[in-house]
């Protein structure tokens, strides 16, 4: 799983997103928080998106 997140962010703070991806490895999940920049929490979405479509395609082993 991965966890994008803005350094912007005042809904769920950068640190929420850390912790929490941490937390979840603890308990055995293979998670990665992924910072998109200085962006604000419907910013990062958005900048997050082209990352997580390469991502999606790299597990499917789709033609990069």
């Amino acid at each position: 799983m991965r966890l994008y997140y803005g350094s912007r962010d005042v809904d769920v703070s950068p640190r929420e997103a850390i912790v929490e991806a941490e937390r979840l490895t603890q308990r055995g999940g293979n998670v990665t928080a992924i910072d998109v920049g200085a962006y604000d929490h419907n910013e990062s979405i958005l900048a997050a998106v082209p990352s997580v479509v390469a991502w999606f395609d790299a597990v499917a082993g789709a033609p990069q």
